[in-house]
């Protein structure tokens, strides 16, 4: 199986970055020739991640309804973080979040 160029770029880059694609709660990872998908449980966003491949100047990324092209494959680990684990307050979505875990699991 080959690979895409930017595709190919992208995937060593998100391992490069283990800790933030892990922090998207990532699953069901699908690497094709031309298409990366996978599903994310974030704080801002929970569902599929397609990433299009088949053009050879830019990557698509597809989230529900939105599509967003970049040509630039170090561009889009952030802006993934951006929509689906950051926002201008991530300590207090954090801290929201632990507050869920029962008293008994908190040390």
């Amino acid at each position: 199986m080959e690979i895409a160029s930017l595709l190919r770029q992208l995937i060593v880059l998100m391992m490069e970055n283990e800790t933030i694609v892990t922090s998207w709660g990532i699953s069901n990872i699908r690497v094709q020739e031309s298409s990366l998908s996978f599903l994310v449980n974030g704080f801002r966003y929970q569902g599929e991640v397609i990433i299009d491949g088949t053009n050879k100047d830019a990557l698509v990324i597809k989230m529900g309804d939105a599509t967003k092209e970049f040509k630039n494959p170090n561009d889009i680990i952030d802006a993934l973080d951006q929509v689906i684990e950051s926002s201008g307050d991530y300590e207090v979505s954090l801290l929201n979040w632990l507050s869920g875990i029962p008293p008994s699991c908190k040390h």
